[in-house]
């Protein structure tokens, strides 16, 4: 099951991390609004920090991502955050990744056998 994990105290980015998120800005094709719009997105909290899903949903909304569902996963143990999508759904699914990498130590991604729309 996947996780989200929220942590807002993400520190400042020095110059070549800020160059190489130019670098990826560039190279990768950003999802059109209509494409956020029409790809929601459910939220689960994997860690044992009450809100920390909610707190995703809104930092995702100010990048304009559709929010669907925001839960609990499975457990609460989770260390990374884990984006499940169809195939289909690649470009936001990398869009999304690139949003909340700062954020996570990793991010997986884990491309899924079914046709739903919606991104985990």
């Amino acid at each position: 099951t996947p996780a989200v994990i929220v942590d807002q105290q993400a520190e400042k980015k020095g110059p070549i991390a800020l160059f190489l998120d130019q670098f990826k800005t560039d190279l990768l094709p950003q999802p059109s609004l209509q494409e956020l719009k029409e790809t929601p997105i459910s939220i689960f909290n994997g860690s044992a920090q009450v809100g920390s899903a909610s707190a995703m949903a809104k930092f995702l909304k100010t990048k304009d991502f559709t929010i669907s569902r925001v839960e609990d996963a499975d457990n609460s143990n989770y260390q990374n955050a884990i984006i499940r999508f169809s195939p289909d759904k690649m470009k936001i699914a990398e869009y999304l990744a690139d949003t909340i990498a700062g954020i996570y130590p990793l991010v997986e991604r884990a491309p899924t056998a079914t046709d739903s729309g919606e991104i985990i």
